[in-house]
């Protein structure tokens, strides 16, 4: 899989792989999502800004670049060791994640679908497993706990696609692998291609995407607050999706849900549904749907992110 390619077929987009994973994980940040980091929304998060995730995006630029040559559980575990050269944080474990099946189909077929991602997941092996593993341990994320088979303390002895089907019901991200990525597919690329075709900046459609995959459930906030919670914030969700039709009405019910959700510290935050944005942002770029905002590079020139972390 993705190994000794004699020649990458045509993709779409102009730009290589790791320029789109790049872009995704910038614009995922950039834009105002409720409940998430973004430019003038950090003070909940005490221990992650907008620059952080702005490095991490550019350190794993270079990793994606050699989607062409590496497996899924190497793009996995380069990108988070190359992540942590540069944050203190598990910026991006989720997006990493979520983005390496993709670029290896990307890489292997030029194009994205749930028929290539899933050729692509059917061909992981417990070498992937192991690797995704150390990368996973290496982020350290919060509230994984532990399991009676597989846990993520022990070296594993199933595919990276077996583990995840395994606990599909409790992780957003392991879903994704177990379904070839249908939320992705269906309900994000759906949301932010209706907003892209109906005029709307970037970042609202970004934003439009974010909420309609919260309006289906947060697995990171059922870890943190319990399923209650987790209910409670699919149902204001919809509510304020429910407003779309009428934008001021639409726009001042997203601050109120975006405050509601930073009033616990970061208890409520959606970071599961940021993830998956990460990944709908990938296949858009990819495809060519989404054009690169003329204002992002003035965003980014804004906070300057380096490789060095100067």
């Amino acid at each position: 899989m993705a190994l000794g390619r004699e020649k990458r077929p045509e993709m779409k987009s102009a730009f290589t792989i790791g320029r789109i994973a790049e872009l995704a994980c910038s614009m995922e940040v950039l834009a105002p999502k409720p409940g998430n980091v973004y430019p003038g929304a950090e003070w909940n998060f005490t221990n992650t800004t907008v620059m952080d995730f702005l490095k991490s995006a550019k350190a794993i630029s270079s990793v994606f670049d050699q989607a062409d040559c590496l497996t899924v559980g190497d793009l996995v575990l380069k990108s988070i060791q190359a992540t942590q050269l540069q944050v203190a944080t598990n910026t991006n474990l989720g997006q990493v994640l979520l983005l390496a099946p993709l670029a290896v189909a990307l890489a292997e077929s030029g194009e994205l679908s749930e028929s290539t991602v899933h050729k692509v997941l059917q061909q992981l092996t417990i070498d992937d497993s192991i690797k995704v593993y150390e990368a996973i341990r290496l982020a350290k994320p919060g509230g994984m706990g532990q399991k009676p088979d597989q846990d993520i303390h022990s070296l594993p002895t199933q595919s990276l696609l077996q583990i995840m089907q395994m606990v599909q019901a409790e992780d957003g991200i392991a879903e994704a692998y177990a379904t070839d990525f249908r939320k992705v597919f269906h309900t994000g690329r759906s949301a932010l291609y209706q907003s892209i075709y109906a005029g709307k900046s970037w970042s609202d459609g970004v934003v439009d995407c974010h909420m309609e995959l919260l309006s289906m459930g947060d697995t990171l906030i059922r870890r943190k607050a319990g399923s209650e919670a987790e209910v409670n914030i699919q149902q204001r969700a919809r509510s304020v999706l429910n407003l779309k039709s009428d934008p001021i009405r639409y726009a001042e019910s997203l601050k109120e849900f975006d405050r509601f959700l930073r009033v616990n510290g970061n208890r409520l935050n959606p970071g599961t549904t940021a993830d998956l944005v990460t990944a709908t942002l990938f296949v858009a770029l990819a495809e060519g749907e989404m054009q690169v905002p003329i204002d992002l590079d003035q965003l980014l020139d804004k906070y300057n992110p380096s490789p060095s972390g100067a």
